[in-house]
């Protein structure tokens, strides 16, 4: 029990995070917090309304699967997880960014900053929300590493 415990906290160390916490679970950030390009022809911010039925349907993430075709993997409990969502219009469309991950960065304030993090497996995901359809897609997981 020591050695699962010892490993846990390695674990939460080594990536600079801390385990989910009671609070605000999502945040709309900039497009320009992205790292990296984004086609934007024009700024956009969500409605309170878009924001909350983005937010209602959240789950249904669950229901995607990674674009890469070998990878089997879901996300169970979208909900759960700390999001930035990232507004941009391309080509005239509306779209939202979606970054997630199941534990807060402790180097950065994640409120204000976009978090990256290499691998990390399926603690950290993207996919896209579409405000007009309520359709999520591009569901992306991260890798295992090693």
């Amino acid at each position: 029990m020591s050695n699962r415990i010892a490993a846990v906290t390695l674990l939460v160390l080594s990536c600079g995070c801390s385990p989910r916490s009671s609070g605000q679970q999502s945040v709309v950030l900039p497009v320009h917090q992205h790292g990296t390009t984004v086609w934007t022809t024009e700024p956009w911010t969500p409605t309170a309304a878009e924001l909350a039925e983005l937010e209602s349907r959240i789950t249904d993430v669950s229901k995607l699967k990674p674009d890469e075709p070998r990878d089997t993997r879901s996300i169970t409990s979208p909900e759960k997880y700390f999001r930035q969502y990232l507004p941009y219009m391309h080509a005239g469309k509306k779209w939202v960014s979606i970054n997630a991950f199941c534990r807060v960065p402790t180097y950065t304030d994640w409120h204000q900053t976009y978090v990256s993090v290499v691998d990390g497996g399926d603690c950290y995901w993207k996919a896209l929300y579409d405000p007009v359809t309520h359709q999520f897609s591009n569901l992306r997981i991260n890798g295992l590493g090693g």
